[in-house]
């Protein structure tokens, strides 16, 4: 959760930077000017001075601090496995999960399983056993 909030307050100034950059030039658009504004003197001038900028820019920062929280507050019970399972010394195996899948090998067909996975005998693993005690 600390890197989050960390997160959010790293993005909370470019947010809040896009929004009057975004305010002002969305004013001049609907006032008829021509023309982009990008030089930060120029936007703290217009929201300084035009009232329908300031409007524009609290709606907007409004916006991106409803995402900045909402980005907060979901997912944060998410976890992710990533044990796994010895099967003999020096051997694991990711956990199984869901049904019994262990990643996309399960959607592979059956001749391509083949190249891609070692197969062995039980009797080969047995003798591997053996060796291994």
């Amino acid at each position: 959760m600390r890197r989050r909030i960390l997160t959010a307050l790293c993005v909370l100034p470019i947010l809040l930077a896009l929004s009057a950059l975004l305010a002002c030039n969305l004013h001049r658009v609907l006032s008829g000017e021509s023309g982009f504004i990008w030089k930060p003197q120029e936007v703290l001038a217009m929201l300084t001075t035009v009232k329908n900028v300031r409007l524009f820019f609290l709606a907007f920062a409004a916006c991106s601090l409803l995402l900045l929280v909402a980005c907060l507050v979901s997912g944060g019970n998410v976890r992710y496995r990533n044990s796994t399972v010895q099967i003999v010394p020096g051997l694991a195996i990711p956990v199984a999960a869901g049904n019994g899948e262990y990643g996309t090998a399960c959607f592979m067909p059956k001749r391509m399983l083949r190249k891609v996975f070692a197969q062995r005998k039980l009797s080969e693993i047995k003798k591997l056993q053996k060796e291994m005690k």
